[in-house]
């Protein structure tokens, strides 16, 4: 019987910390492959839990006949009261040692990186990120989708 009210005891401390954090990822596909320079990524990013720190993280997926080290984005994030912030990053998808950070499968290889880290939203509602590859390729080839996802602060290796 304790053993019982233990694990439901634990059991709803973990649903009350998920419900604490915003934690979500939205992927957007790249038609036939090719990122145009003109072309603009949404996505979605909806905050229930403003203050709260979160990395923006980036997910990349793309065939192997490229390599991607690095990826300069333009970024514009729109908040719910219409206010626009625009930045422009550099992407880094490799670590201080040179090894990727993500995996290679069935001819695709998958990169994730940081946009932001330790981010505190100022309130809640929906936000719209926007990206724009900035690279001097008109046509960025190979890349397949794009995910972007808000999840609580941690650091990925470096």
């Amino acid at each position: 019987m304790k053993q019982i009210f233990v694990s439901l005891l634990c059991g709803l401390a973990l649903i009350v910390a998920a419900c604490g954090s915003d934690s979500n990822e939205q992927t957007v596909s790249i038609p036939n492959g090719v990122w145009n320079s003109f072309d603009t990524l949404d996505f979605q990013l909806p905050i229930h839990h403003a203050q709260n720190n979160v990395d923006i993280v980036i997910n990349l997926m793309y065939d192997n006949r490229i390599m991607l080290r690095t990826l300069p984005v333009d970024i514009c994030l729109l908040y719910p009261n219409g206010e626009l912030r625009q930045d422009r990053k550099l992407v880094e998808f490799y670590n201080q040692n040179g090894d990727p950070r993500g995996v290679k499968t069935d001819g695709y290889t998958q990169l994730y990186s940081e946009l932001y880290q330790n981010y505190s939203f100022p309130e809640n509602g929906t936000y719209t990120l926007r990206l724009i590859q900035a690279t001097n390729i008109f046509d960025l080839q190979g890349i397949t989708t794009v995910s972007v996802g808000v999840q609580p602060t941690k650091h990925l290796s470096k």
